[in-house]
């Protein structure tokens, strides 16, 4: 992260939906580890990879496959400052 700390994406199966597993982000702060996770993509395919990536401009990205309904689509969060 630009701040020197550590971002993480993870597919969770904790809100134990239909089709895919939930995707969420959370960064370090300060020497106290890990801050409270943020879900940020519902019904994410948990066979296809996730990236994340930091931009000259210092927004994050990230990149995952998504499930509405039978039809699979790639989406990408571009410029979401978290």
């Amino acid at each position: 992260m630009p701040d020197g700390e550590v971002g993480a994406i993870w597919l969770d199966g904790r809100n134990k939906l239909e089709n895919g597993s939930s995707l969420f982000f959370a960064k370090t702060t300060s020497k106290k580890g890990f801050a409270k996770d943020i879900e940020i993509g519902k019904n994410t395919c948990q066979c296809c990879r996730t990236d994340i990536y930091l931009q000259s401009d210092k927004s994050i990205n990230i990149a995952y496959r998504n499930i509405l309904m039978i039809v699979f689509v790639i989406w990408l969060t571009l410029g979401r400052k978290i």
